[in-house]
Protein backbone atom coordinates (compact mmCIF):
# COMPACT_ATOMS: atom_id res chain seq x y z
CA UNK A 1 0.00 0.00 0.00
CA UNK A 2 3.34 2.23 1.20
CA UNK A 3 4.27 1.54 -2.54
CA UNK A 4 1.63 2.37 -4.39
CA UNK A 5 0.80 5.38 -2.42
CA UNK A 6 4.24 6.72 -3.68
CA UNK A 7 3.02 5.98 -6.94
CA UNK A 8 0.14 8.31 -7.25
CA UNK A 9 2.31 10.86 -5.92
CA UNK A 10 4.85 10.49 -8.29
CA UNK A 11 2.61 10.70 -11.13
CA UNK A 12 0.46 13.71 -9.21
CA UNK A 13 3.72 15.39 -9.77
CA UNK A 14 4.98 14.65 -13.02
CA UNK A 15 1.30 15.29 -14.71
CA UNK A 16 1.99 19.22 -14.66
CA UNK A 17 5.13 18.30 -16.53
CA UNK A 18 4.15 16.80 -19.07
CA UNK A 19 1.04 19.23 -19.35
CA UNK A 20 3.70 22.10 -19.74
CA UNK A 21 5.96 20.31 -22.30
CA UNK A 22 2.35 19.70 -24.47
CA UNK A 23 2.08 23.37 -24.37
CA UNK A 24 5.07 24.50 -25.04
CA UNK A 25 5.55 21.94 -28.00
CA UNK A 26 2.51 23.52 -29.17
CA UNK A 27 3.29 27.00 -28.91
CA UNK A 28 6.60 25.92 -30.92
CA UNK A 29 5.30 24.21 -33.38
CA UNK A 30 2.65 27.25 -33.92
CA UNK A 31 4.99 29.94 -34.71
CA UNK A 32 7.17 28.09 -37.08
CA UNK A 33 3.94 27.87 -38.38
CA UNK A 34 3.15 31.66 -38.27
CA UNK A 35 6.82 32.38 -39.35
CA UNK A 36 6.74 30.33 -42.91
CA UNK A 37 3.56 31.51 -43.91
CA UNK A 38 4.73 35.14 -43.11
CA UNK A 39 8.60 34.22 -45.18
CA UNK A 40 5.98 32.94 -48.28
CA UNK A 41 3.67 35.73 -48.38
CA UNK A 42 6.94 38.56 -48.50
CA UNK A 43 8.59 36.73 -51.02
CA UNK A 44 5.51 36.21 -53.07
CA UNK A 45 3.97 39.79 -52.47
CA UNK A 46 2.66 41.17 -56.20
CA UNK A 47 4.77 44.08 -58.03
CA UNK A 48 2.46 46.35 -57.77
CA UNK A 49 1.21 45.86 -53.93
CA UNK A 50 3.05 48.64 -52.23
CA UNK A 51 5.12 52.17 -53.49
CA UNK A 52 8.41 51.34 -53.56
CA UNK A 53 8.70 47.57 -52.40
CA UNK A 54 11.68 45.90 -53.83
CA UNK A 55 10.28 42.47 -53.18
CA UNK A 56 8.89 43.15 -56.49
CA UNK A 57 11.81 43.97 -58.33
CA UNK A 58 12.26 41.60 -61.05
CA UNK A 59 15.01 40.11 -63.11
CA UNK A 60 14.87 38.64 -67.02
CA UNK A 61 17.13 36.63 -68.25
CA UNK A 62 17.21 36.29 -72.09
CA UNK A 63 19.10 34.74 -74.61
CA UNK A 64 20.83 36.79 -77.32
CA UNK A 65 19.90 34.97 -81.03
CA UNK A 66 22.28 35.94 -83.91
CA UNK A 67 20.48 36.82 -87.25
CA UNK A 68 20.26 34.26 -89.70
CA UNK A 69 22.62 34.92 -93.32
CA UNK A 70 19.47 36.12 -95.01
CA UNK A 71 17.72 38.17 -92.31
CA UNK A 72 20.26 40.50 -92.05
CA UNK A 73 22.73 41.12 -88.93
CA UNK A 74 20.44 42.47 -87.30
CA UNK A 75 20.26 42.63 -83.03
CA UNK A 76 19.23 39.81 -81.16
CA UNK A 77 16.21 38.59 -80.06
CA UNK A 78 15.05 37.17 -76.80
CA UNK A 79 14.58 33.77 -77.66
CA UNK A 80 11.40 31.59 -76.29
CA UNK A 81 14.06 30.48 -72.98
CA UNK A 82 13.27 34.08 -71.82
CA UNK A 83 12.82 33.53 -67.73
CA UNK A 84 11.40 35.98 -65.41
CA UNK A 85 11.40 35.60 -61.94
CA UNK A 86 11.18 37.87 -58.89
CA UNK A 87 14.38 38.33 -56.30
CA UNK A 88 14.43 37.63 -53.26
CA UNK A 89 14.60 40.68 -50.66
CA UNK A 90 18.32 39.19 -49.17
CA UNK A 91 19.82 38.49 -52.62
CA UNK A 92 18.48 42.18 -53.97
CA UNK A 93 20.08 43.89 -51.19
CA UNK A 94 23.28 42.23 -51.72
CA UNK A 95 23.72 43.30 -55.42
CA UNK A 96 22.14 46.76 -54.43
CA UNK A 97 25.08 46.86 -51.90
CA UNK A 98 27.61 45.23 -54.06
CA UNK A 99 26.88 47.59 -57.25
CA UNK A 100 27.37 50.99 -54.64
CA UNK A 101 30.52 50.41 -53.70
CA UNK A 102 32.05 48.81 -56.82
CA UNK A 103 31.61 51.88 -58.11
CA UNK A 104 34.16 53.58 -55.43
CA UNK A 105 37.11 54.32 -57.65
CA UNK A 106 40.38 52.57 -55.90
CA UNK A 107 42.48 55.59 -57.22
CA UNK A 108 44.05 58.94 -55.49
CA UNK A 109 43.21 62.14 -56.72
CA UNK A 110 46.23 64.07 -58.08
CA UNK A 111 45.90 66.90 -54.92
CA UNK A 112 46.03 63.68 -52.10
CA UNK A 113 49.18 62.14 -53.68
CA UNK A 114 51.24 65.48 -53.83
CA UNK A 115 50.03 65.72 -50.51
CA UNK A 116 51.61 62.45 -49.10
CA UNK A 117 54.95 62.52 -51.33
CA UNK A 118 55.26 66.51 -49.97
CA UNK A 119 54.92 64.71 -45.72
CA UNK A 120 57.15 61.85 -46.69
CA UNK A 121 59.85 64.18 -48.76
CA UNK A 122 59.70 66.52 -45.12
CA UNK A 123 60.38 63.59 -43.79
CA UNK A 124 63.06 61.94 -45.41
CA UNK A 125 65.69 63.70 -43.89
CA UNK A 126 64.87 62.45 -40.63
CA UNK A 127 63.07 58.62 -40.34
CA UNK A 128 62.33 58.68 -43.99
CA UNK A 129 65.65 57.36 -45.64
CA UNK A 130 66.61 55.41 -48.58
CA UNK A 131 69.23 53.15 -46.25
CA UNK A 132 68.17 51.86 -42.53
CA UNK A 133 67.18 49.37 -40.34
CA UNK A 134 63.06 48.81 -40.98
CA UNK A 135 62.92 46.69 -37.81
CA UNK A 136 63.56 49.98 -35.86
CA UNK A 137 62.62 52.37 -38.28
CA UNK A 138 60.02 55.30 -37.31
CA UNK A 139 59.13 55.89 -40.20
CA UNK A 140 55.44 56.15 -40.67
CA UNK A 141 56.04 54.60 -44.14
CA UNK A 142 58.00 51.78 -43.26
CA UNK A 143 56.21 48.17 -42.64
CA UNK A 144 58.90 46.92 -39.54
CA UNK A 145 56.26 44.24 -38.40
CA UNK A 146 56.58 41.37 -40.44
CA UNK A 147 58.56 38.34 -39.13
CA UNK A 148 61.86 39.63 -38.48
CA UNK A 149 63.61 36.78 -40.48
CA UNK A 150 62.18 38.17 -43.41
CA UNK A 151 64.40 41.57 -43.22
CA UNK A 152 67.76 39.08 -42.92
CA UNK A 153 66.74 37.58 -45.80
CA UNK A 154 69.21 38.32 -49.28
CA UNK A 155 65.97 39.51 -51.78
CA UNK A 156 66.96 38.36 -55.56
CA UNK A 157 63.41 39.85 -56.56
CA UNK A 158 60.30 41.24 -54.40
CA UNK A 159 57.03 41.28 -56.09
CA UNK A 160 54.79 44.28 -55.19
CA UNK A 161 51.41 42.53 -55.91
CA UNK A 162 48.85 44.82 -56.21
CA UNK A 163 48.40 46.58 -52.58
CA UNK A 164 45.05 46.82 -50.79
CA UNK A 165 45.05 50.22 -50.61
CA UNK A 166 41.09 50.28 -50.06
CA UNK A 167 41.77 48.69 -46.34
CA UNK A 168 42.88 50.52 -43.43
CA UNK A 169 43.97 47.29 -41.57
CA UNK A 170 46.78 46.33 -44.12
CA UNK A 171 49.73 47.92 -45.71
CA UNK A 172 48.80 50.32 -48.44
CA UNK A 173 50.43 50.68 -51.90
CA UNK A 174 52.53 53.78 -50.68
CA UNK A 175 54.31 51.79 -47.68
CA UNK A 176 54.73 48.69 -49.40
CA UNK A 177 57.07 50.29 -52.64
CA UNK A 178 58.73 52.63 -49.52
CA UNK A 179 59.48 49.55 -47.48
CA UNK A 180 60.71 48.08 -50.64
CA UNK A 181 62.93 50.51 -52.12
CA UNK A 182 64.05 50.49 -48.41
CA UNK A 183 64.78 46.68 -48.36
CA UNK A 184 66.44 46.80 -52.07
CA UNK A 185 69.00 49.16 -50.76
CA UNK A 186 69.79 48.00 -47.04
CA UNK A 187 71.50 45.05 -44.92
CA UNK A 188 71.57 41.56 -46.60
CA UNK A 189 69.75 42.33 -49.96
CA UNK A 190 71.61 45.15 -50.35
CA UNK A 191 75.15 43.95 -49.76
CA UNK A 192 74.70 40.46 -52.23
CA UNK A 193 73.81 43.08 -55.47
CA UNK A 194 71.24 44.08 -57.43
CA UNK A 195 67.56 43.24 -56.74
CA UNK A 196 64.78 43.38 -59.14
CA UNK A 197 61.67 44.83 -58.03
CA UNK A 198 57.88 44.45 -60.07
CA UNK A 199 55.35 46.71 -59.20
CA UNK A 200 52.30 44.90 -59.94
CA UNK A 201 49.05 47.59 -61.21
CA UNK A 202 51.79 49.67 -63.03
CA UNK A 203 49.18 51.35 -65.17
CA UNK A 204 47.75 53.13 -62.31
CA UNK A 205 48.62 56.76 -61.31
CA UNK A 206 49.36 55.78 -58.14
CA UNK A 207 51.97 52.85 -58.87
CA UNK A 208 54.02 55.43 -60.96
CA UNK A 209 54.05 58.40 -59.03
CA UNK A 210 55.36 56.78 -56.28
CA UNK A 211 57.40 54.20 -58.12
CA UNK A 212 58.80 57.22 -59.18
CA UNK A 213 59.45 58.57 -56.24
CA UNK A 214 60.74 56.09 -54.49
CA UNK A 215 62.40 53.29 -56.70
CA UNK A 216 63.04 55.93 -59.49
CA UNK A 217 62.96 56.08 -63.17
CA UNK A 218 66.90 55.88 -63.62
CA UNK A 219 66.57 52.10 -62.14
CA UNK A 220 63.78 51.00 -64.39
CA UNK A 221 64.36 48.80 -67.34
CA UNK A 222 63.25 49.26 -70.97
CA UNK A 223 61.88 47.07 -72.57
CA UNK A 224 61.06 44.87 -69.85
CA UNK A 225 57.53 43.90 -68.27
CA UNK A 226 54.41 44.99 -69.53
CA UNK A 227 51.76 48.07 -69.66
CA UNK A 228 50.71 46.93 -66.22
CA UNK A 229 53.84 45.33 -64.66
CA UNK A 230 56.90 47.80 -64.02
CA UNK A 231 60.47 46.03 -63.92
CA UNK A 232 63.21 48.34 -61.90
CA UNK A 233 66.83 47.14 -60.68
CA UNK A 234 67.60 48.56 -57.24
CA UNK A 235 71.55 48.72 -56.38
CA UNK A 236 72.28 48.88 -52.98
CA UNK A 237 72.85 52.38 -51.29
CA UNK A 238 71.10 55.30 -52.06
CA UNK A 239 71.52 58.01 -54.22
CA UNK A 240 74.56 59.97 -52.96
CA UNK A 241 73.30 61.90 -50.32
CA UNK A 242 71.63 59.14 -47.10
CA UNK A 243 68.47 61.11 -47.70
CA UNK A 244 67.81 61.00 -51.53
CA UNK A 245 66.54 57.59 -53.24
CA UNK A 246 66.96 59.33 -56.74
CA UNK A 247 69.47 61.24 -58.64
CA UNK A 248 67.04 63.55 -59.64
CA UNK A 249 65.92 64.01 -56.22
CA UNK A 250 69.65 64.75 -55.04
CA UNK A 251 69.68 67.03 -58.39
CA UNK A 252 66.71 68.74 -56.68
CA UNK A 253 67.81 69.14 -53.33
CA UNK A 254 70.93 70.66 -54.04
CA UNK A 255 69.64 73.16 -56.47
CA UNK A 256 67.37 74.00 -53.87
CA UNK A 257 69.76 75.00 -51.02
CA UNK A 258 72.05 76.85 -53.74
CA UNK A 259 68.68 78.86 -54.28
CA UNK A 260 68.47 79.53 -51.06
CA UNK A 261 72.04 80.74 -50.40
CA UNK A 262 71.74 82.94 -52.87
CA UNK A 263 68.76 84.52 -52.02
CA UNK A 264 70.62 85.01 -48.55
CA UNK A 265 73.06 86.79 -49.69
Amino acid sequence: MKSMGSRDKLAAASSPRRVLLVVFAFCFAFATFLTFLYTTSHFTTAPGSGSGSIAASTTTTTTTTSGSAGGGGGQGQAGPESVSKRLPVPVFEALVHFASISNATHRMSDTDIRALLAAARAARAKECRPVQNLLFSECRLAINDLPNDLYDVAWDVVLIDGPSGWNPNSPGRMPSIFTTAVLARSGATAAKGPTDVLVHDFQFEVEQVLSREFLCDENRVAGSGTPSLGHFVIRGGGAGAGDAFCSAQEDGSSGEKTRRRRSRK
